[in-house]
């Protein structure tokens, strides 16, 4: 849904619908929303690619220093936004609402979805338990950080709000279903996929189910990074490529997933580093540090299909 067309002279002293209207290079109500944005309650960071529909949006909670989730689903209603947020972890998700009061700044609230019945979900805002935040638009010409550029499939770029938009617009965006039909967006770097496959593992049940999960996400996970990788490292042939291939199923728990072809290494020495030393260090310390590091030996080592 767009803004609707003002025509009332009364509109040219109004910055909000002034601001519209200097931003018909990129019209759309969405697109308004394009640029990084903080929240002042809780001093959160947003960063939202809006040459997509719906916008791609990350977020850091409390902070401006790592991924800690993201929004989804937006719409406009002709008033306010709505839209879902999901942390990557499984932790905590709910809904948000925002409406414009300036050109860089929109006040509203978020609820918890325990805190939302589903009967009441098209009741928003009104219902109880809402939290209140301020967005804030920063400037358009910052630089964003790397862990924003990587989780909306930017890994390695220099990008601002302003850069964007003289690019073309991503062909698709990787989808992942989670529970309750909340969608998510999903950069292809090791954080975020070790992320998303912790919330597949422990994102359901109560507390034994998750603990079990946890369990076994972590099995998988050291099969993987301390044998399997290994083993490649070492004898790259086919039976160390079926066992990479088996414990990536069994991690990722999809038995559908197809087979990988073999590597033709580019450069052996990156290859058994990313391999020998990488992926053990992932295993045992799964930080942003190794992942960082994970991800640039897998740059180098040069072999198509296996980055």
């Amino acid at each position: 849904m767009r803004w609707r067309d003002y025509e009332d002279d009364e509109d040219d002293r109004d910055p909000v619908e002034a601001e519209l209207r200097r931003r018909r290079s990129r019209p759309g109500a969405l697109e308004f929303l394009h640029g990084r944005w903080i929240d002042e309650m809780r001093r959160s960071t947003m960063y939202i690619d809006a040459r997509t529909s719906p916008p791609r949006v990350v977020y850091c909670s409390g902070g401006d220093h790592e991924l800690t989730g993201v929004y989804e689903d937006w719409y406009f209603d002709g008033r306010q936004y709505y839209a879902k947020f999901r942390w990557l972890n499984g932790s905590f998700a709910g809904y948000l609402v925002l409406q414009v009061e300036r050109p860089d700044v929109m006040n509203g609230g978020w609820w918890y979805d325990r805190d939302v019945k589903e009967r009441d979900v098209s009741r928003l805002p009104f219902v109880a338990g809402m939290q209140p935040c301020c967005w804030v638009r920063s400037s358009d010409h910052k630089v964003w950080p790397e862990w924003a550029a990587a989780g909306l499939g930017m890994p390695g770029r220099e990008v601002t709000a302003d850069s964007l938009l003289g690019e073309p617009a991503p062909a698709t965006v990787p989808v992942t279903k989670t529970p309750g039909s909340v969608r998510v967006a999903i950069a292809d770097t090791a954080a975020l996929r070790y992320r998303d496959r912790l919330s597949l593992w422990t994102g359901h049940g109560g507390v034994r189910s998750r603990l079990a999960g946890a369990l076994g996400h972590r099995g998988w996970w050291l099969l993987h990074n301390l044998v399997a990788h290994p083993l490649l490292a070492l004898w790259p042939g086919r039976a160390a490529v079926a066992l990479h291939d088996w414990t990536s199923r069994g991690l990722n728990r999809d038995p559908s997933l197809a087979p990988s072809s073999p590597p033709q290494i580019g450069e052996r020495l990156w290859w058994v580093v990313h391999n020998l030393v990488a992926h053990p260090a992932i295993a045992v310390a799964p930080c942003a540090a190794t992942f960082r590091w994970h991800d640039a030996t897998a740059r180098r080592m040069r072999v198509r299909g296996w980055v």
